[in-house]
């Protein structure tokens, strides 16, 4: 799927090229999104749209995340980097709808979403071994912060 991010480093600094990129992380969550659902439940018909959304809104926003580094977008390392956490962010949709709505169709997309999620965090630990503690204490972070927002019922509450 690394292919859909090839863009030639040498005119990277362009809009053109880092549209593409991003378009590229669009086409690949689109891709792992067929492969986990293919075709809309019937039983939860807002599950299917709900990933899809994730592929539409998640590069531009991604965009405006990695902006200190758009100089570096075409190299390799950094394209692969981008590619994962876009799967990680997929898989953290897919794992809150499964928490939140708690219906088959979700549990389903999260059972194979797995290998998926397995991947990417197998990839950016080989990337980045030396990382780890600060790895581990983000997702620490990040689990308090969903344990803490589910203690308040009112979404109103939420957040810090």
């Amino acid at each position: 799927m690394s292919a859909n991010l090839r863009v030639d480093s040498s005119s990277c600094s362009s809009a053109a090229q880092i549209e593409a990129v991003l378009g590229g992380l669009q086409t690949l969550l689109q891709d792992e999104i067929r492969q986990i659902q293919p075709v809309a439940a019937p039983e939860e018909p807002d599950a299917l749209p709900r990933l899809q959304a994730v592929a539409k809104h998640f590069p531009s926003f991604f965009g405006l995340l990695v902006e200190p580094w758009l100089e570096e977008i075409a190299e390799e390392p950094v394209r692969q980097i981008l590619e994962e956490c876009a799967r990680l962010h997929l898989y953290a949709r897919i794992l809150d709808d499964a928490l939140d709505e708690n219906q088959p169709v979700h549990r389903c997309n999260l059972l194979r979403a797995q290998p998926m999620f397995w991947r990417a965090t197998h990839r950016l630990a080989v990337q980045a071994p030396e990382l780890e503690r600060e790895t581990t204490a983000l997702i620490t972070e990040t689990v308090q912060a969903v344990r803490h927002d589910d203690d308040s019922p009112q979404a109103l509450c939420w957040g810090p």
